[in-house]
């Protein structure tokens, strides 16, 4: 059966993209690309950044009225039922997920999904230890990452793969229901993080990354993955990836 996509402007002059397999709204057409490589029956996780935030001078960086707005429209058109829906414990990634349930509690009545959050959506790469504070503050985002790419031992940070690994266990170890979308409001490091250990030649993809070009995620931009066969699949910018 050929998929089809419908693109139109909505007043606000965001991106409808909706297809025959799974219906989204999303501002970004490649997500819209994403969602129509979603099999059917399956259980899809969807992992978000954040909505659109105030500068990150300002001391906790809330949602904007229209970040607010954009999560409410996108949980208000998602065309499949949310099974749950998870956010790190910053402000900003639980009034994204709670502004996907407002939207989304106007158009599916029958059901209230479970609302959870996890430190998983937001430290990960953490050990908790008394030197993981003086590594970020040393290193800060893009030093992390460095380490990250180049396998660099960084005090109180997990390595790549083990903070990958600790990511996706949280996020395949909740919801799961056939049939379902579960939805993870986390930040940009760690779809960014994901995107980097998933990269085969990692120093010069988290040179990319850093470069500015639209590489890094956007907000409210989302992967899409699933279990098939044992093995995960991602569906990012309207690609997969094993």
């Amino acid at each position: 059966m050929m998929l089809t996509v419908f693109v139109i402007y909505d007043k606000y002059g965001m991106l409808f993209n909706r297809t025959d397999k799974m219906k989204i709204w999303t501002p970004y057409e490649s997500m819209g690309e994403s969602a129509k490589l979603c099999p059917k029956e399956n259980n899809i996780k969807i992992l978000l950044r954040h909505s659109i935030r105030q500068d990150m001078e300002e001391k906790v960086a809330q949602l904007t009225r229209e970040g607010k707005k954009i999560a409410e429209l996108f949980g208000k058109e998602l065309g499949a039922n949310i099974g749950i829906i998870s956010s790190s414990f910053v402000q900003r990634c639980m009034d994204t997920r709670n502004e996907i349930i407002k939207g989304y509690n106007k158009t599916h009545l029958e059901y209230k999904p479970p609302v959870l959050k996890s430190r998983m959506l937001q430290k990960p790469h953490i050990m908790n230890t008394p030197e993981s504070k003086d590594t970020w503050d040393k290193l800060g985002i893009e030093g992390i990452f460095d380490g990250f790419a180049k396998n660099i031992d960084m005090p109180g940070i997990y390595n790549l793969e083990t903070s990958v690994n600790r990511l996706l266990d949280y996020i395949f170890e909740t919801g799961n229901e056939n049939n379902t979308v579960d939805i993870y409001c986390a930040h940009d490091f760690q779809l960014s993080m994901l995107l980097l250990y998933l990269n085969e030649k990692k120093y010069e993809y988290k040179q990319l990354l850093f470069s500015g070009d639209d590489t890094w995620p956007f907000m409210l931009e989302g992967m899409f993955l699933w279990k098939e066969n044992d093995h995960i699949k991602i569906a990012w910018r309207g690609k997969i990836i094993k």
